[in-house]
């Protein structure tokens, strides 16, 4: 009798740390729905250990569900590199259960700390998201994937009315992740240094920033196929 009572008490714990979690999800999804199509510029800067790649600027774009490009000389970015795909997920509320883990602070911003865990992904094991208490946006994320282990966003906003982060930096161990082809391809930058080989590849950072932002003027199909930029 008294497991039967624990094992109740243990579902209704996690019931309403669920419930507490989708409420503050739905804070955030009720701010990217109103969001259909994204233009902007963005300035690139890469901190990957033996790779040298100059500063690159260039124009980002992102359209509903999921077609993004980001456009430079010499260097497209592919779908993979999406870096609204953890908004994407949260659209879909039956691919996921949502759990309340905690509080945590992102430079000095209170944060509920939420953890999905997907249904049915054949990628995505955990992505973990802290969250404003005040201003429901995402202020870091982090993803555990199966290939490329644990990934992570820290965003930051320029203004307090803005949903859309100024600044997102991408954090990954570049020895398990796959680097885009362009790396490896006909950048006019510096070239990877021989030297130090895909094997001794460790946690870098790319850094994007975000301006002249335009949100919801319609962007055609057209400009997500590939061809030379």
């Amino acid at each position: 009798m008294r497991t039967i009572i624990t094992l109740s008490l243990l579902v209704l714990w996690h019931a309403g740390f669920a419930q507490d979690a989708n409420a503050i999800l739905e804070k955030v999804r009720s701010r990217f729905d109103a969001i259909h199509d994204l233009k902007c510029d963005v300035e690139m800067k890469f901190d990957i250990p033996g790779v040298a790649i100059d500063r690159i600027s260039g124009k980002m774009i992102y359209k509903k569900p999921d077609k993004f490009r980001v456009r430079t000389k010499g260097l497209i970015f592919l779908p993979k590199q999406n870096p609204f795909s953890q908004l994407e997920i949260l659209s879909d509320e039956s691919a996921y259960m949502a759990i309340f883990a905690g509080t945590a602070t992102v430079n000095g911003i209170d944060c509920n700390v939420i953890n999905i865990i997907p249904n049915n992904s054949e990628d995505l094991v955990l992505m973990k998201l802290l969250i404003g208490k005040d201003d429901n946006r995402i202020h870091l994320s982090e993803l555990t994937l199966k290939r490329e282990g644990t990934v992570k966003y820290t965003n930051s906003y320029a203004s307090a009315d803005q949903f859309i982060p100024t600044s997102m930096e991408f954090e990954a161990d570049f020895k398990r992740f796959k680097m885009p082809k362009a790396i490896s391809g006909d950048f006019s930058s510096k070239p990877v240094r021989e030297e130090e080989g895909q094997s001794k590849y460790e946690t870098g950072h790319v850094l994007m920033t975000i301006s002249n932002l335009e949100l919801n003027k319609k962007i055609d199909d057209a400009e997500f196929e590939d061809k030379d930029s």
